[in-house]
C-alpha cells in the first residue's frame, strides 16, 4: 500500500530490525520512551486485527505472547 509507512519503511528505519520471521518483523522503537519499546510489524499491509490469517495468527500467539506470559 503506497500511504503505508509501515508498508514503505525506510532504509534508515530498516536499521532497528531486531528479529525477523516469516509473518513478522521485530524493530526496536527509535523513540525509547520506554526502554526496549519495541514495534511488531505484520510483513503485509493489514487494515486491522481481523484480517490476519490463522497462520499469522498462530506464529504471533506460539512466539510473542508465549514469552511474554513468561517475562
Amino acid at each position: 500500500m503506497q500511504d503505508c509507512d509501515w508498508c514503505n519503511l525506510s532504509e534508515q528505519d530498516k536499521r532497528f530490525l531486531l528479529y525477523d520471521s516469516p509473518f513478522w518483523s521485530v524493530f526496536l522503537s527509535d523513540e525509547q520512551d520506554y526502554i526496549g519499546r519495541c514495534i511488531l510489524v505484520l510483513k503485509r499491509h493489514c487494515g486491522s486485527l481481523p484480517e490476519l490469517t490463522d497462520e499469522e495468527w498462530k506464529e504471533i500467539s506460539a512466539n510473542w505472547f508465549a514469552r511474554w506470559k513468561t517475562a
